[in-house]
């Protein structure tokens, strides 16, 4: 099954018919490998599934044993809980974002150890669905489904305000002084009205909405260039209005230029763009390598030495090297697989972060 991560959530009934892991909150053990050096995983599981694994494997233990199947469940005793669709490093912290849970875990970067978490529920138990994070200025900010984004303190992992914002808004990235949410209005969609197509424009002072973009229908991904440019992925409509890319010029605030590219998945570091397409229904998937500043294609295909990603779940990169992390999906019921390749598109390792299922995001320790 190749399907971008997009439409996974809109056939939610097909994961739950997965089988559910019990969560029996063991003692914590000590961990095999101890967080030195290396990559965080985050593998969503299946939804409704209360299966999310925190994996870690370590770059200094490669040719011995440096993988921690489940790093979280070893150092604090129990699960994560359902969906995690975000992970993010920022400070001396590590956030996990679990959607369906709908609730910020906060961990300290180093061990992995729960410190607190933030609550995503609203007035009667509503669940608010947090989706994705990013820090800046000393905050952490989670958008959610609920229409809003919320501001963490850093300090005191308190929900010190929420900021209204678009429908559905998923992605966000910094430039400059200013927050970019994209507005997609997925969960909208399904029940018949329009998408969203615009991106919010948050002050990072004010810590209020200043502006709305246009872009196209459903943007579901943005990443800033180092220059200050805004690359908008947009996901159509998934019949006749496909996805585009849209370049958004962050000094002006307005939309510079559009490409006739799809591409749900990006993924930029310096100038260099990775533009992942898994919407083809043919099942075919391209990684095209592009250069931001200048709008040029570089290559086509930026796997050069024959490797097979099955279901290209996500797409990471490692600035301090330019490595590429690219996780697999596989069938999203089995265990998935973690790809990592150099700057010239060959294979330098990869590894399975069984048990975990789905796994779409990666996190680098120093």
């Amino acid at each position: 099954m190749n399907r971008s991560r997009s439409l996974k959530w809109l056939i939610p009934a097909l994961f739950l018919l997965n089988a559910c892991s019990k969560d029996d909150n063991p003692a914590p053990r000590p961990p095999e490998v101890k967080p030195t050096h290396g990559v965080y995983v985050l593998s969503e599981g299946s939804f409704g599934g209360n299966n999310t694994v925190l994996s870690y494997y370590d770059f200094a233990m490669q040719k011995t044993q440096p993988f921690e199947a489940d790093l979280y469940r070893a150092v604090n005793g129990e699960g994560l809980g359902d969906t995690g669709n975000d992970l993010l490093i920022y400070g001396n912290k590590m956030y996990v974002v679990m959607n369906v849970s709908s609730y910020v875990a906060v961990l300290d970067a180093a061990t992995a150890k729960r410190i607190d978490s933030v609550s995503f529920t609203g007035a009667g138990g509503k669940k608010r669905e947090p989706r994705y994070a990013v820090g800046a200025a000393g905050k952490v900010f989670v958008s959610a489904s609920d229409g809003t984004v919320t501001v963490i303190d850093t300090a005191t992992l308190t929900a010190e305000k929420q900021i209204r914002v678009g429908n559905s808004p998923e992605g966000m990235a910094v430039s400059g002084n200013s927050l970019y949410v994209a507005n997609s209005g997925w969960k909208e969609a399904l029940t018949g009205k329009p998408y969203d197509s615009t991106v919010s424009v948050i002050d990072l002072s004010t810590l209020s909405e200043t502006k709305r973009i246009v872009t196209g229908i459903n943007p579901r991904n943005i990443q800033a260039t180092a220059s200050g440019m805004l690359y908008v992925s947009t996901s159509g409509n998934y019949q006749d209005v496909h996805g585009k890319l849209y370049v958004i010029d962050g000094k002006t605030q307005t939309l510079d230029r559009t490409l006739d590219r799809e591409s749900p998945l990006i993924a930029i570091s310096g100038r260099t763009a990775y533009l992942y397409n898994t919407n083809d229904f043919s099942g075919k998937a391209t990684l095209a390598v592009m250069d931001t500043e200048t709008g040029d294609i570089l290559r086509e295909q930026f796997i050069t030495d024959g490797t097979k990603v099955q279901s290209p779940y996500g797409v990471c990169i490692d600035d301090s090297n330019g490595d590429v992390y690219i996780t697999d999906a596989r069938d999203y019921t089995a265990s998935g697989e973690v790809f990592c390749f150099d700057k010239e598109g060959k294979k330098k390792f990869s590894f399975s972060v069984r048990p975990g299922v789905s796994p779409n995001h990666v996190a680098f320790l120093r």
